[in-house]
């Protein structure tokens, strides 16, 4: 892996009322890794290690050369803060993204077959022409094109009254993306191949086009609040947002699907939200929010045959969260419960082709937990930090629990400070979470335990400010706990859904590693 990164951020007064920032940050890296990884079955594990990839020989499909990435992202803004006296003030942030992945990879089903042995009929060899003649002993994959490219503006409005601070604005948004993914022979001299299947609705001629996709949204968001104080001890913030957002797809060969198709989605809601503060003594406070939100369906839930048969609301929720906060010179301390009741999550249809899948609005989902966290001041320079959450997830009709929300979460931490020396010591658990919904496929906890010592030189001479140097080991304890699961058997309906395949893949955590940095200033 290759990675730069540059940052240059420039603030200028314009007269006595006005900053202005710019900021423009661009990154770009590649690295080798197969775009379709989703980890090793338990005998690929075990017959190869936990950390099996890639490698160096070119007569298998998981040769470093055929699995390449390069990335490109940039995040630019354009922003004015302006004080116009007598408590109006403005913030207005103009502001563009982009995000760029080209790379090559394979498609062999079994990455670690020798290209002499591989057997004829499988995908691990075959490659098709544009005549329908297939030969083997090649390398079938393909080139990757994922990008994007976002616009917007987030303007807002103040004034600061007696009774608190009113605020109005309005944020605009447009993003255009492009996927494409063409299948080649990486073997040899990089030819097209032909090996996709006919799909009714498809175009004649390109079936060396897995996808072939443009997409983009548009969306304007005005809101107001007002920031009410009361009392001197309590705050109270109502406001009131309104989205709406337009998706679109254009595609030649729709992703998934392989059908032509172009539509367009409208999506609209308003959205109440309420925030109250009360300090009950100096360094402790509480607080209550309320807030409606709106989760528009993406893109995958268009990209099927069956696109034009899905007809989706969008995900909603109500949100509640009460909470205490304490700081002093020795201890701070914040907690909270909440209570989220998330409606209308997508699914798809049971039963379904891979191909063809119809998504719909399932129903409810329920998220509610509660989570703490404090850091307690220790004689010389120490400091102990913990926190730690306790989380619940629940489909409404079953009451079973959901994929991806573990039960739990803790950590325990030992920080230093002490003139120019800083370390940190942490220690880190996730709790048991389902692959699936509906208590489907329990992956057992995992922990972590990270270590960060620095040490900071003021002054040092030749002309720097600071020098700090740092090193951190990460996965202290080089543990590899199973963190992720690609499950073959997740049909929802049928009677293998949730049990376990020989053909399920995991993922293990990363093992063992160090960085060390210097970084200068002047």
């Amino acid at each position: 892996m290759n990675g730069d990164n540059i940052m240059m951020k420039y603030l200028k007064p314009l007269g006595d009322s006005t900053l202005m920032t710019i900021n423009v940050n661009y990154q770009r890296n590649w690295y080798h890794l197969n775009d379709n990884e989703r980890g090793l079955t338990l005998t690929e594990a075990a017959q190869f290690g936990k950390n099996f990839n890639l490698g160096n020989d070119p007569t298998k499909p998981n040769y470093k050369g055929y699995n390449l990435v390069h990335k490109s992202t940039t995040m630019d803004y354009l922003r004015l803060q302006t004080d116009w006296g007598s408590g109006w003030a403005t913030d207005n942030t103009l502001y563009y993204y982009n995000y760029t992945n080209i790379g090559s990879t394979t498609t062999a089903t079994d990455m670690t077959l020798p290209l002499t042995i591989a057997p004829a009929a499988t995908a691990t060899s075959r490659v098709v022409s544009a005549t329908g003649a297939v030969t083997v002993g090649q390398i079938p994959g393909g080139q990757k094109t994922n990008e994007y490219g976002v616009y917007g503006d987030i303007f807002k409005m103040t004034k600061q009254t007696g009774a608190g601070l009113a605020r109005v604005g309005l944020w605009l948004e447009k993003a255009d993306t492009h996927r494409s993914f063409y299948d080649l022979n990486l073997l040899g001299g990089i030819t097209p191949n032909y090996d996709q299947a006919a799909v009714p609705g498809a175009i004649d001629g390109i079936n060396n086009v897995l996808y072939e996709q443009k997409s983009g949204w548009k969306q304007y968001q005005p809101f107001a609040e007002f920031e009410w104080n009361v009392t001197p001890a309590l705050k109270v913030t109502p406001g009131i947002k309104y989205m709406h957002t337009d998706l679109t797809i254009d595609a030649l060969v729709n992703q998934t699907g392989r059908t032509q198709i172009n539509l367009e989605k409208t999506f609209t809601k308003t959205l109440p939200f309420l925030t109250a503060n009360y300090t009950i003594a100096p360094g402790l406070s509480t607080y209550a929010q309320y807030a409606q939100g709106m989760l528009v369906p993406n893109i995958g839930s268009f990209q099927s045959q069956g696109a034009l048969l899905t007809n989706l609301s969008p995900q909603t929720s109500t949100n509640y969260q009460v909470g205490v906060v304490h700081q002093s010179d020795t201890l701070t301390f914040d907690a909270d419960v909440y209570y989220i009741a998330f409606n209308n999550k997508i699914a798809s249809l049971p039963g379904q082709p891979a191909n063809a899948p119809i998504f719909f609005n399932q129903g409810a989902v329920t998220y509610k937990g509660v989570e703490a966290q404090a850091t307690y001041v220790l004689p010389a320079g120490f400091s102990l930090y913990a926190n730690g959450s306790i989380n619940r997830a629940t489909t409404d009709a079953t009451g079973l629990e959901i994929a991806g929300v573990p039960k739990y979460t803790t950590a325990l931490g030992l920080l230093f400070r002490s003139g120019g020396w800083g370390a940190t010591l942490f220690h880190k658990q996730v709790g048991r979470v389902y692959a699936l919904d509906n208590n489907g496929y329990a992956l057992d906890p995992y922990s972590t335990t990270d270590l960060n010592v620095s040490y900071l030189m003021k002054n040092p001479g030749m002309g720097f400010k600071t020098v700090k140097m740092q090193l951190g080991i990460f996965n202290l304890l080089n543990k590899q706990s199973i963190i992720a699961a690609s499950v073959r058997n997740k049909v929802a309906g049928t009677a293998a859904y949730g049990t376990p395949n020989a053909g399920d893949q995991f993922q293990w955590q990363t093992p063992r590693s160090m960085m060390a940095s210097l970084r200068a200033e002047f």
